[in-house]
């Protein structure tokens, strides 16, 4: 969902947030009993009976047997259950923190708001928002353009800009709108906005699998080739 091409750095950070609500609301005592209800149910009407606890008592080590007073103990296996659930909970939403909590996504988000944000934005407010890369641009005629914008895109969205522009404006999208048609450029190519390097990594794996681990690098580029030279 968050590689969908109509989704802006914005409205990933939302869903993101909106992931993690989800997964702390499923992080407390009440809803670990809905649901294990809910398993217990769903067991019963399938006929499953519960396994037997078979596991051992886990001793505390010898080099802390001198430093650690509590007795060796073993958990329930439901207190076990919630432990791991929880566990998986906070692993999740620590990665998402992880990868949404970045300042290049940050600096990507304030980009996008240069466009779509309804109100105008004081050359300030523009130079702040490109950070180091305010000398690409000449501000002036970007101030002057997105003061124009409005008037003939009514839209707010980065994808259906980027559609009037080349369907209604394609042979004055870089005159009359040279600086923001830049900006969408710099956008749009920005790693944060775009997953097509993580694509063809994914693709290289259905080749160079781990018993496949040691094809070199002209095998990978050129495999068919490689293939006809040994038949």
């Amino acid at each position: 969902m968050l590689q969908n091409p109509k989704f802006c750095a914005s409205d990933s950070i939302k869903a993101a947030d909106t992931l993690k609500k989800t997964l702390l609301s499923f992080r407390t005592n009440e809803n670990f009993e809905k649901i294990l209800n809910t398993v217990n149910l769903h067991a019963e009407l399938c006929e499953l009976e519960p396994l037997e606890d078979n596991r051992r008592i886990q001793k505390t080590p010898k080099r802390l047997q001198y430093t650690s007073n509590n007795p060796s103990t073993k958990l329930s296996p439901i207190c076990e259950l919630k432990k791991d659930m929880f566990e998986i909970i906070d692993y999740l939403i620590n990665e998402i923190d992880r990868s949404f909590n970045q300042q290049g996504l940050k600096n990507l988000v304030k980009l996008e708001n240069i466009l779509v944000d309804k109100k105008t934005k004081t050359h300030q407010e523009l130079n702040n928002c490109l950070n180091n890369m305010n000398e690409d641009f000449d501000v002036n005629k970007l101030h002057a353009q997105l003061f124009m914008l409005p008037s003939i895109i009514s839209t707010t969205t980065i994808p259906d800009i980027i559609n009037i522009l080349r369907n209604e404006y394609l042979n004055a999208k870089d005159t009359l709108f040279s600086e923001i048609t830049k900006l969408i450029k710099l956008i749009l190519t920005i790693p944060a906005s775009a997953a097509t390097a993580e694509r063809s990594f994914s693709a290289l794996r259905r080749l160079k699998t781990y018993l496949r681990s040691t094809m070199t690098q002209n095998n990978q580029t050129h495999p068919t080739q490689d293939r006809k030279s040994v038949v």
